[in-house]
């Protein structure tokens, strides 16, 4: 039984990346993604023991390793994250991001209807990085955020 929160690495299927799960509309992209790379790319979710989001990766990679290794830098900084809380203007929900450096590395994996609800998110995210264990493979996501299948990195 998984008793620890765990890296989730996914496989996004979406050659313009606009279906992908928040990943295209907010994601920066790899600034070494070249044009004709092929139409897949890679970003991770922080997922609970008990399977709930908490944080996904704010940009995506062209390979499933750059993924991996920017996870381990997340890790290893983790004294120097610095966070920040935004609402929506329009929506008037709040989310979350998460830099290292001056770069973004991650953010919230939906919006919150209260500060508080926001802040404790962010909070149960930061607690559970250090410790959380990197699972093996990726997730298959094709579409709209359809996970539908697993498979190892090898087959990719």
């Amino acid at each position: 039984m998984v008793r620890s929160a765990r890296f989730i690495f996914l496989a996004l299927h979406d050659p313009d990346r606009s279906r992908s799960p928040s990943w295209g509309r907010n994601a920066e992209p790899d600034p070494a993604r070249r044009a004709g790379s092929p139409a897949v790319c890679f970003a991770w979710l922080l997922a609970s023991p008990n399977n709930r989001e908490l944080g996904r990766s704010f940009r995506v990679w062209d390979s499933y390793a750059a993924g991996r290794s920017d996870v381990g830098i997340l890790q290893q900084g983790v004294e120097q994250l610095e966070t920040s809380m935004a609402t929506d203007t329009a929506t008037g929900m709040w989310t979350w991001r998460v830099t290292l450096g001056d770069r973004p590395v991650a953010r919230s994996g939906r919006m919150y209807h209260r500060e508080r609800e926001c802040r404790y998110s962010l909070r149960t995210f930061l607690a559970a990085v250090p410790g959380a264990q990197l699972v093996e493979g990726v997730r298959q996501v094709e579409g709209r955020g359809r996970h539908d299948r697993q498979s190892s990195v090898g087959s990719l």
